[in-house]
């Protein structure tokens, strides 16, 4: 008798040959003793996987331990050398002091940044610049806000020259507080601003009168060079106008969009009027004026205020060239009548003045 095929191999032999369904049949046993083993054998497993994990985790942290002591508990890499440059009166000890360092911190734990924002805090400081240098070096340069002019504000009590209640300004309008008076700081000009409503030390000042002076201080500096003049101050009382100070005494009211021009007609009239006047007496130009320029004359001696000589700026050894002047023979007087007419002089001046302003 054949053996007899079994269903399962007939079915699949019978599906490849014939495309019919085939099933497979479940022959999983379900009695007590298969689920045990199916369970040991799923605990054994699963025992194997979580001690893999532990083993893993362990080599992990044995490796981050060794690391960590190996790099940042090595005395190798300990803070031991600061290098420190700047191009201003900052001092190396302030600095330290505002950041902390004591020169035993790790040098790979150290967060350079952190250490740059707590250094721009410091109102003198307009950069900084923090690196490292390993294996057990840091180098710290600061580029600090250079003071011209001292701030003057009555209505916020902030007085030039004072070491109490002084602000100085940089050239970009930042407050700086004056700590103590240095011998450059008692040079400086003085502007006055009136209508500052807050001053915060290292901060900008955001005013437009303030903004204009320095503008001022800047271009007139360079302006007046040349004939040995300097501005002392700068008084803001206005949104429009400026008065200008010089060291001599005199003053110009100029006007804040036309500084530049205003200080070329200021440095002509100083330069031409000291050349004239005999008495050397101080006065004051408005400048706002294009023609008829009004010129008053001050109440102020030689003594309280010394006046520059602006023919000084002239090399003795070059010869002096006199320049021919035009003028007009019936204007010409006898030297008596002249010397009885020194009385009118002013208005000559003043004649003379609004050519020299209105010339060009």
């Amino acid at each position: 008798m054949p053996p007899r095929k079994s269903i399962t191999s007939h079915s699949r032999s019978g599906s490849s040959r014939k495309g019919d369904d085939w099933r497979v049949l479940n022959v999983r046993s379900d009695s007590r003793k298969s689920r045990g083993i199916r369970r040991a054998v799923v605990i054994r497993q699963t025992f194997k996987i979580a001690m893999c994990t532990i083993a893993l985790v362990m080599a992990f942290v044995m490796v981050k331990h060794a690391f960590h002591r190996m790099l940042f508990q090595n005395e190798h890499f300990s803070l031991q050398d600061i290098e420190f440059r700047t191009d201003g009166k900052l001092s190396r000890a302030v600095v330290l002091d505002k950041t902390g360092l004591v020169g035993s911190e790790n040098l790979l734990e150290l967060d350079l940044q952190k250490v740059e924002n707590v250094i721009s805090q410091l109102p003198t400081v307009a950069e900084v610049k923090v690196e490292k240098r390993l294996p057990n070096g840091l180098s710290i340069e600061i580029s600090e806000r250079q003071p011209v002019a001292w701030l003057s504000c009555s209505s916020l009590g902030i007085r030039p020259r004072s070491s109490t209640s002084g602000q100085l300004i940089d050239a970009e309008g930042h407050a700086i507080a004056c700590d103590r008076l240095r011998i450059e700081y008692m040079s400086f000009p003085v502007i006055e601003v009136s209508d500052l409503t807050a001053v915060v030390t290292g901060r900008k000042i955001e005013s437009d009168s303030l903004k204009a002076a320095l503008h001022c201080l800047d271009k007139g500096s360079d302006i007046l060079m040349p004939i040995r003049a300097s501005i002392t101050e700068i008084h803001a009382r206005n949104d429009y106008s400026l008065l200008v100070v010089l060291n001599s005494g005199e003053e110009a009211i100029i006007s804040n969009d036309q500084v530049e021009s205003d200080m070329t007609r200021f440095a002509t009239a100083y330069q031409e009027l000291s050349r004239k006047l005999v008495d050397q007496r101080a006065w004051r130009v408005n400048l706002l004026a294009q023609r008829n320029v009004p010129l008053v004359f001050l109440e102020r001696t030689r003594e309280s205020r010394p006046r520059p000589d602006v023919h000084s700026a002239r090399n003795e050894s070059e010869p002096m060239i006199l320049r021919a002047r035009a003028v007009d023979p019936d204007s010409l007087q006898p030297l008596n009548e002249s010397r009885e007419s020194g009385g009118n002089r002013g208005s000559s001046v003043d004649d003379d003045l609004s050519a020299i302003l209105n010339r060009g």
